[in-house]
């Protein structure tokens, strides 16, 4: 809420300016995505059953200005905002699983498996620190990691980074298995009796295209 109540103040901020310097496209360009972040702000409201801050959203000098119907149209039809077609009882039993996560996550989570993408449950990323260490739980290979980072020559700062620069981590396992994904590369760490290891890891250069889906959805919903 907080995060959308700033992007209405600053498209405001913008129309304002726009105003006063006779730039009409510009305020329209405001007041479209005005309307559409409005209708936003509606819907996690009333999935969240949070009480609308409106007065947050108030900016001095603002005039809402008149925008052609076929332009509002095709802003928002196909609910361009990823969550008309969402059950409002949807976040609520997300949100009260996961008491800390946000809308923004809820709405990762929801589009990556309505693509057909099982990998966890996704929260926001939440980085701490994991050791370089066989696995003493694994039946297979438990230098996995080790020779995974040889192979594809990924660094312990690498592993660092692509855990840092996460917005989202997927939940796996009950809890005991979290994968981070970035830009940069993927990161999966798990737990075991002596503290949180790194599982194994991946470049941008081994992405799939599953890979590639699940960063759509994570700049689209998470930034």
């Amino acid at each position: 809420m907080r995060r959308i109540e700033c992007e209405i103040r600053r498209e405001k901020d913008t129309a304002v300016a726009a105003q006063a310097a006779g730039d009409d496209q510009l305020r329209v360009d405001c007041q479209l995505r005005i309307n559409h972040l409005s209708g936003l702000y509606k819907q996690v409201t009333d999935a969240s059953g949070l009480t609308p801050r409106r007065e947050r959203m108030t900016v001095e000098g603002f005039r809402r200005a008149k925008v052609p119907e076929k332009a509002e149209k095709g802003l928002t039809s196909g609910a361009e905002s990823g969550i008309l077609n969402i059950g409002t009882g949807a976040f609520q039993k997300y949100h009260q699983k996961y008491p800390d996560a946000g809308f923004r996550s809820f709405l990762v989570d929801y589009h990556v498996k309505k693509a057909g993408i099982r990998t966890g449950i996704a929260l926001p990323a939440k980085p701490k620190h994991a050791a370089v260490l066989p696995d003493p739980t694994t039946k297979r290979d438990p230098y996995h990691i080790m020779h995974r980072m040889a192979e594809r020559g990924i660094t312990d700062d690498n592993l660092r980074e692509y855990m840092n620069s996460a917005k989202i981590m997927f939940v796996q396992w009950n809890g005991q298995r979290q994968a981070f994904y970035s830009d940069a590369g993927v990161v999966v760490r798990a737990k075991t009796e002596g503290g949180w290891i790194y599982k194994t890891a991946f470049s941008k250069a081994d992405f799939d295209d599953n890979t590639y889906k699940i960063l759509e959805v994570i700049h689209k919903y998470a930034e």
